[in-house]
């Protein structure tokens, strides 16, 4: 099992469901997965159930992983989204008052003044690069890999992995300093691959190999209450498991039963990121799934007046050739990888009888049933203050999600969203315009979709 790459494990697992294939995928990831989730929920038993989650979710959905380059990568976003969802809970309260505790049972290197400085904003901080950006960072130094397994993982040259590696880096090093915390390069990097992963509990990776075993076996419909019920146990079930399985486990039923009493959290699906507009961007055009627009043709939230954007050789805008900043109404409208510029308000369109506010839009489409948010969501104002405010607004189809959302000069707000239940071929737009005028309306933004 040590010789065969994380894909070839999750091959083995998909279509074998080999129990040895997962078992050494958790052994593989256990230690980093767990010491990010302390680091989010700053409590010890929190953590673990962040860690069977994220493990519980990676078996759910292994099947959709086959090209993933990195799964490290897609375990720390899936850590981040169920971490976060803990902390704003009633978790919240307890994880405040137990910091100082939950710190205290981090490694003793952590005494260093710049680690505990930098510790608590990590996870924000990898959460906000880019997809090919964590998975280089956690190839690199959180599985410490060499640069030529980085570059075969990847899919580059050595050369080219390095560099993405870099800069990696130097973007963490922005997001901190945004933080206000000051690091150097190769301090960051010592600081990281010292500290960052940390021991798992011994008993944690049984117990999660145990609930993918479950998840897996033929029963699939009482096996599937089991497995998500083991994510919820309290310690003392969780101790217990193991002689329960060994007893029960030729009687599917007994078991189910078992798990079926009362647990601390009976959610029967873990959510999972799906697509993200940064991570997923690409030049020339859209990646599957996607597609960039404005509302050429009439107002915001009618599918039928949008158009879509061309790559114009910078970015994606109304314009190929590009003639920036354009006519009216698409005077500066555009569409980049950190966010854009939308066109013309609809005070200025009074002018030339063209009223309307002219929105940027990104829009996705689901490609199977089920339960849909916007998570991880961030939209920034970027320019002065020469107009007051942008505004978002989410639809899918034609209904519009949650009230129009505001964001004044040099705000930075989140815009979660609950869908609902979509079906295949529903589409999610997410729209940035004016708000009457476009003067210096420049925003950044980034948000992902999860199933």
């Amino acid at each position: 099992m040590n010789s065969l790459t994380d894909q070839q494990l999750l091959g083995d697992y998909t279509e074998r469901q080999s129990e040895p294939a997962f078992a050494e995928l958790v052994r593989r990831h256990v230690d980093f997965v767990y010491s990010a989730a302390v680091r989010m929920v700053c409590d010890a038993q929190l953590a673990e159930d962040v860690t069977q989650g994220a493990f519980l979710a990676l078996a759910q959905n292994a099947h959709r992983l086959s090209d993933c380059p990195a799964i490290s990568g897609w375990l720390h976003r899936t850590a981040q989204n169920l971490a976060a969802k803990t902390v704003r809970t009633d978790v919240r309260r307890r994880a405040r008052e137990q910091e100082s505790a939950a710190m205290s049972e981090l490694p003793s290197a952590e005494t260093d003044a710049t680690w505990k400085e930098i510790a608590p904003h990590l996870d924000a901080a990898l959460g906000e690069l880019s997809d090919a950006d964590r998975d280089a960072l956690m190839l690199r130094y959180f599985e410490r890999k060499s640069a030529n397994e980085m570059a075969q993982r990847l899919g580059v040259s050595a050369e080219a992995a390095q560099k993405r590696v870099n800069r990696a880096v130097d973007r963490l090093r922005e997001l901190f300093a945004k933080r206000g915390i000051a690091v150097g390069a190769s301090g960051l990097i010592a600081l990281v691959s010292a500290n960052a992963v940390q021991a798992a509990p011994a008993a944690l990776a049984g117990s999660i190999s145990v609930a993918a075993a479950l998840a897996g076996t033929a029963v699939q419909t009482s096996t599937a209450i089991v497995a998500t019920k083991t994510i919820a146990m309290s310690t003392i079930q969780k101790t217990l498991v193991a002689a329960i399985i060994a007893a029960c486990l030729s009687t599917p039923f007994l078991v189910g039963y078992y798990f079926m009493k009362p647990a601390r959290n009976t959610s029967s699906t873990v959510p999972v990121i799906i697509a993200s507009y940064q991570g997923d961007y690409q030049p020339n055009s859209p990646p599957k799934g996607w597609r960039y627009l404005w509302n050429a043709g009439g107002p915001i939230g009618e599918a039928a007046n949008y158009v879509s954007l061309q790559w114009d050789g910078r970015r994606y805008s109304p314009m190929n050739p590009p003639a920036y900043p354009g006519p009216a109404p698409v005077k500066y409208l555009r569409l980049a990888e950190a966010g854009g510029h939308p066109g013309q308000g609809m005070e200025q369109g009074q002018e030339v009888g063209n009223a309307l506010d002219r929105f940027v839009i990104a829009a996705f489409t689901v490609t199977e049933a089920g339960t849909f948010s916007i998570t991880n969501s961030s939209l920034k104002r970027n320019d002065g203050a020469l107009n007051g405010s942008v505004q978002l607004r989410v639809f899918v189809n034609d209904r519009e999600m949650g009230e129009p959302m505001y964001c004044e000069v040099r705000e930075q707000l989140p815009f979660d969203r609950t869908l609902g239940s979509l079906t295949r071929g529903d589409t999610i737009y997410v729209a940035v315009g004016p708000n009457k005028l476009d003067t210096n309306d420049s925003f950044g933004w980034d948000f992902s979709i999860a199933h």
